[in-house]
Parts: structure tokens; sequence; C-alpha cells
């Protein structure tokens, strides 16, 4: 994460849009069009909000974003805005994950190390120890994010090996490099599609393996937890259509299939897919 420049201007301690853009990885006319959003509703011009001053609250828009201009590489001038330390708060509270605590942890001590600088004339830190420091705060907040990590993926029953490779990736983004060891597979496990594939059920419209139609069947059964190995991952709020199931539940599908006189469509989950069977 790039460090951020504070500097004072008519008294005020202030950082520019521009540069938080290029810190927390967002383009800066989206952070405009951000900005924007905000001072629409602190000045209560937002129709959709509908929000003004006449509530008793004294917030001064100027007192978070100041709007200005600067010129590109070609000579054109474009907007920006100067951001006080409450703005960057604001900016701050939409980020989530390490990446706002980067951001948080970043603009605090760049503004704190500035009004120090004017109050007792201490020279700021030279361009090494900030990299130092700012390289602290960033495996700080990457040990965080692995305590959080390690503690949900213990609540879900997730699979050691699966927790090692997450904590891999989260802290290669660091530069650090730690030792994967082999995913220890010791038996066959399936997601819905390959259950789909083994067994025969196709969508019958496409002619590939019929995943939903597997994942509805597998939604009517018993399963015992110790037949899933839970997915570390959650797309979209689905976690569950991503995790893998052992053999013992492939059967289980069949034996259904078997039960129902491979029905067509399979009616489950309130829903019918179309299907047809291998042959």
């Amino acid at each position: 994460m790039n460090e951020l420049k504070v500097f004072e201007k008519n008294g005020q301690l202030l950082t520019d849009s521009r540069n938080i853009a290029k810190m927390i990885g967002k383009r800066h006319d989206h952070l405009i069009r951000d900005i924007s959003g905000y001072l629409k509703v602190m000045n209560g011009t937002d129709p959709k909000v509908g929000v003004s001053n006449s509530n008793g609250l004294k917030i001064e828009p100027v007192d978070f974003f100041i709007e200005s201009t600067y010129k590109d590489d070609t000579g054109r001038t474009l907007p920006c805005y100067l951001l006080t330390k409450k703005g960057c708060d604001m900016v701050a509270n939409k980020l989530t994950g390490q990446k706002g605590v980067l951001f948080t942890a970043a603009y605090v001590t760049a503004f704190e190390q500035m009004r120090e600088h004017i109050q007792t004339g201490k020279a700021l830190p030279d361009d090494e120890s900030r990299k130092l420091r700012a390289r602290a705060m960033a495996l700080n907040a990457a040990n965080r994010s692995a305590r959080m990590l390690i503690d949900a993926y213990d609540s879900a029953g997730i699979q050691p090996s699966y927790k090692v490779l997450a904590l891999t990736d989260l802290y290669r983004n660091e530069g650090l490099k730690l030792p994967t060891p082999p995913l220890e597979v010791d038996e066959l496990t399936y997601d819905f599609t390959e259950m789909a594939e083994a067994l025969g059920i196709l969508s019958e419209a496409s002619g590939k393996p019929h995943a939903q139609a597997v994942g509805a069947i597998v939604s009517t059964l018993a399963i015992p937890e110790q037949m899933i190995v839970h997915s570390p991952y959650d797309r979209n709020g689905h976690a569950a259509d991503y995790d893998r199931y052992k053999a013992p539940v492939l059967e289980m599908v069949r034996n259904w299939l078997a039960e129902h006189g491979n029905p067509r469509p399979i009616a489950a989950k309130g829903k019918n897919y179309r299907v047809k069977y291998a042959s």
C-alpha cells in the first residue's frame, strides 16, 4: 500500500483524493463519484435521502471534503477533493476487511505524524522508516486477518489442509512465502457436477451434467456431517454449493434415483428439474 501524503493548507491538515485512490486500489473517478454522493447527502440535496441540516446537526461538508482541481499530463483541468481526517474517516468506513484496516492505520499515522511535525518541529520519518512502519502495519493486519480466518474456519468445520492453503494465500499477498503441504486425499470426493456426471444425470436442454438437480436431491437426504468436506470459499453467499461429498453420498443419490424410478423431471426443493439420463 502506497504512503499517504498529508500537507497543511490554510491551517488544515489535508490529503488528496488521488493519493487515497492509489492507496485503496480504486479508480480516482469512482472515488470522486462516491465523495460527490456523500456531499449530496450532507447537503440534503439527494432526493432519495432527503436529509438536511434542519435537524439541528451542525454538519459542515468542508470539514470533510474540499473541492479542488489538478492538471493531468495532457494539461486538462480535472476535479479532485482534498480530504481532512474526518473525510478519511468517512472513506474508511466504507471499506471492509484487510484493505479497510490498512488504510485506517495509514491515514491515522500520517495525520498524527504531520500534526507532531507542525507542533514540535520534529522531522518527519525518512522514506526507509516509513516503509518499515507501513510493512509492520501490513503484517499486523495480516496477522489479525489470519486469526479471524482460523476462528471462522474452525467454526465451519473446515479441514486443516484447507486452512493452511487459505493462510498461504493470505500471507502471499504480503510477500511472505509459507511452506504449502500437499493436500492429502485419502478418499474420493465429489461435487454436484461430478456426481451428475457419474450418475448420468444430464440437462434436457444442454446435455451437460445437471448439478442443480443433484444438489436438490442431496438437500432432501440426511447426510451425516462426516460425509461432507466443507468448502473454504463462499461464493455469493452459497458456500454449501461448493462443498464436496464422500463416496457414500454418491450412492445415496443413486439409491434415491432408483427408489423414484429415475424420474423426469426430478422434483425436489419445490422445483422441477428437466433432466435426461445418459444411456
